[in-house]
């Protein structure tokens, strides 16, 4: 399966999901939906058929087998969060937690011991070690706060992730407002 092909699944379920929210069936209420895409697909090859030329069009056809896989992808989800459901809960990856956590409490990055993270792009450490803190950014930072920042040391950084939000940060966040 190419990317390409994943990413359009992916953007189908999406605006499947705007349009109709999670949606959740038993099989008998799944199973109508997906055999109306199978019918578009159905459609396509049997009025796409140009009898002049002998192609089909194969961007409509292409199309509506994206939206059966997307139908076919909600519907294991849906199978799959009623399992987790039934267990207690859906399962979380460690990362999950972690971002939720920092998303619910207004951090976006994680530091430790001479490193530090966006929460968006996690590095290679175990994590364990480390603390939420507010990423700061370096490269943008005016010459005098950065002058009088504490924390920087002259490297070259895009960013540091600090436990308190860096002056910069204070400023840029209260333009926005």
């Amino acid at each position: 399966m190419t990317e390409t092909t994943i990413e359009l699944i992916k953007a189908e379920r999406t605006r499947q999901d705007k349009l109709y929210g999670k949606q959740s069936y038993d099989p008998l209420g799944w199973l109508p939906i997906l055999i109306e895409e199978a019918g578009e697909v159905s459609k396509e090859v049997c009025d796409g058929y140009h009898k002049y030329t002998g192609n089909y069009n194969t961007d409509a056809l292409r199309t509506e087998l994206v939206h059966v896989a997307a139908v076919a992808v909600a519907w294991i989800e849906d199978i799959d969060r009623k399992s987790q459901e039934k267990k207690g809960g859906p399962r979380m990856t460690v990362e999950e937690v972690l971002k939720e956590y920092a998303n619910n409490n207004g951090f976006d990055g994680l530091f430790g011991d001479g490193c530090g993270c966006s929460i968006d792009h996690p590095c290679g450490c175990d994590g364990f070690e480390c603390e939420f803190g507010y990423v700061c950014p370096c490269q943008t930072c005016e010459a005098d706060l950065r002058t009088n920042c504490a924390a920087y040391n002259g490297g070259d950084f895009e960013y540091m992730v600090l436990p308190e939000k860096c002056e910069m940060r204070l400023k840029i966040e209260g333009e926005k407002v």
